[in-house]
């Protein structure tokens, strides 16, 4: 597959998984039924090399997972303010505001043209990021690109902005690329603040 054919397919991809994710919530029959007190919900993902947790509950976060048809996109996970879940589960509001997005590539070295197999894993991911700019919106970026390291693995940080900011980090490792990224209105704000405490709870395997 060419490179502008997989650009093609990453776009795609994300436009499915956003499809999904309306279906699944629109398609719920009865509101979200949540425990009286918030507390620390962890998808634990083996399968996909990593973890991470987040505040569930009435008064914080809910998480939807779309189904994922298959490679290149191995996983994808979508957190938003529970109150806005419910509102738009309902049918009370169509836009359900900024959400944290979890993102699981399946990128292969031996996907990658010939003249790239030879760089570096931060070059290969800034690589990736280029040539899926639709995806990753690093051409749209409001800051520079800097080295960023969660768990122990090193990735790049960049900020970026379209209906929402954006704070999105990326990481490669083995065969994969992650993708995650906190959607806020003002920096420092609630949603900011969830990206920041998901992105703690963060295990690479």
């Amino acid at each position: 597959m060419n490179k502008k054919n997989k650009i093609l397919l990453l776009v795609v991809i994300a436009i499915v998984a956003v499809a999904a994710i309306i279906y699944f919530v629109i398609d719920r029959k009865e509101q979200a039924i949540f425990d009286s007190q918030n507390a620390v919900e962890t998808v634990m993902r083996d399968d996909l090399g990593f973890e991470f947790g987040y505040t569930a509950g009435p008064d914080a976060l809910s998480m939807v997972e779309p189904p994922v048809t298959g490679q290149p996109m191995e996983g994808a996970f979508i957190i938003m303010p529970s109150s806005e879940y419910v509102a738009f589960a309902n049918g009370e509001d169509q836009d359900v505001g900024p959400t944290i997005s979890l993102f699981v590539f399946r990128y292969s070295d031996n996907e990658m043209a010939s003249t790239t197999e030879v760089l570096s894993k931060d070059e290969k991911l800034m690589t990736w990021a280029q040539e899926n700019q639709t995806l990753t919106s690093i051409n749209n970026a409001t800051s520079d690109v800097v080295d960023y390291e969660l768990d122990g693995l090193k990735g790049i940080s960049y900020t970026a902005e379209a209906e929402y900011k954006q704070n999105i980090k990326l990481f490669r490792l083995g065969d994969r690329n992650y993708m995650f990224v906190g959607q806020y209105r003002d920096k420092g704000d609630q949603m900011d603040k969830y990206f920041e405490e998901v992105l703690s709870t963060v295990r690479f395997n």
